[in-house]
């Protein structure tokens, strides 16, 4: 019987050192940003294109499914939309990423800050740079705020996989644009 204490005792003192190192973590400021960046061999006016029209971003972004456009037509600061996102780490449930634009320099930088009802929000931010003869280096920077306990806690395990996802969705950018389509 006094094994099965002790047992008990470990297994409890091995959860409560794995929730402190997540919370150390999650309360360091890289738990809550992301940046990733890309060189494409396209001028900036046709990858300003990718980034803004929504049948173009339909092409390289992972995981979505349909935009709704709450604003129809309207590109620059103001315009509100909605991401239909199928999140393939919860069993592809649907998961809405309500958006509005904040900031727009059109050819040049879009900020858009994004709501999910899942639990947190953030601001993504979009620069063009242009690097002369026909190349454009796209970055993005998003800084983001959760909401729920679980899942500042889950913040250092969930930021990389979304990072991973962003590196993927921009070497996917790279091949359309530098294709053409």
């Amino acid at each position: 019987m006094r094994w099965l204490k002790r047992i008990g005792l470990a297994l409890v003192g091995m959860i409560a050192a794995a929730v402190l190192v997540l919370s150390i973590l999650a309360s360091r400021q890289e738990a809550r940003e992301m940046s990733v960046s890309v060189e494409i061999n396209r001028p900036p006016e046709e990858v300003w294109k990718w980034i803004e029209e929504p049948g173009k971003i339909r092409q390289w972004v992972s995981w979505l499914v349909e935009i709704k456009e709450l604003t129809p037509g309207v590109r620059g600061k103001g315009a509100r939309g909605v991401w239909v996102m199928e999140d393939r780490n919860n069993n592809n449930a649907l998961m809405n990423l309500n958006y509005e634009v904040a900031a727009y320099d059109p050819g040049k930088s879009r900020t858009v800050k994004i709501t999910a009802v899942e639990g947190f929000e953030g601001e993504v931010e979009y620069k063009l740079a242009d690097m002369g003869n026909g190349r454009t280096r796209l970055e993005m920077q998003s800084q983001y705020t959760f909401h729920t306990w679980f899942v500042k806690l889950l913040s250092p395990l969930i930021l990389p996989q979304a990072r991973k996802k962003a590196e993927d969705d921009f070497a996917r950018l790279k091949q359309k644009a530098e294709a053409g389509g």
